[in-house]
């Protein structure tokens, strides 16, 4: 639940003539909106009526291809929700996650693409891993939950393609927050089976929607609701018009 907020009662924004689904929109960081991301400097402004802004450290540098993207050098660039705008996502209430993100070579061990906090405790995390770190006990792939002893909690075993842009969604459908049957994790459209199944803390902060790894970002969503096969679909297709993913 986001405290605080109506986002029932927000009117639907065409961005780029692109309308993702607005069922629960509660972040919409858009590197290809001018009224998200101008060009320059460190304001990156949620879209999506909620101003869960964010605020860009040590100088991102802002692309031009793919109608606007972000490229965080994996050393010392991030992206931090403002401390006035970061909200609390409860593990009781369903809600999903989507990305549109380029990784970079050279891929190496464990990179977090967004995380609660900056500790290794029960928090919130989506990550990726090339399976060759011992954090990642030979796993590979796209990742969420909390990092236990350095372990991945829930991760598919499939490899994005390097330097190509992957949508990745991430869908919690409320309940046992322990129970991987309650996920759902989908790259390029496709559902993804995974492994590990320990849980994470009920409810967390989001922080750094964008931590310190190497990749190209385009757009970044949260609906506080579960989507619907078609509206996931939907959202991909609009957002496979930008970036070609996997290509």
């Amino acid at each position: 639940m986001i405290y605080g907020y109506n986002y029932f009662m927000k009117p639907r924004r065409v961005v780029n003539d692109v309308v993702v689904t607005q069922r629960g929109l509660i972040l919409d960081l858009d590197a290809t909106n001018p009224l998200s991301y101008s060009g320059s400097g460190n304001n990156w402004y949620d879209v999506s009526g909620q101003n869960n802004h964010a605020t860009l450290y040590n100088t991102v540098e802002y692309l031009t291809a793919n109608k606007g993207s972000l490229r965080f050098n994996g050393s010392d660039n991030y992206a931090e929700l403002n401390s006035a705008a970061q909200f609390k996502l409860e593990f009781a209430n369903p809600f999903t996650y989507q990305i549109a993100i380029k990784l970079r070579s050279p891929i190496s061990q464990r990179k977090d693409i967004s995380t609660i906090d900056a500790s290794y405790g029960q928090t919130f995390r989506i990550g990726y891993g090339d399976g060759t770190s011992t954090y990642q006990s030979g796993y590979k792939g796209v990742m969420i939950g909390s990092y236990n002893s350095y372990t991945p909690q829930k991760m598919t075993n499939e490899l994005l393609a390097p330097d190509a842009y992957s949508h990745i969604a991430i869908v919690y459908k409320g309940g046992d927050s322990t129970l991987i049957s309650n996920y759902e994790i989908r790259v390029n459209n496709v559902i993804q089976s995974t492994v590990n199944s320990a849980g994470y803390g009920a409810q967390e902060y989001v922080n750094y929607i964008v931590n310190i790894i190497k990749a190209d970002v385009g757009r970044i969503l949260i609906n506080e609701v579960e989507l619907t096969d078609t509206e996931l679909t939907n959202d991909y297709n609009l957002l496979d018009s930008i970036y070609n993913f996997g290509i």
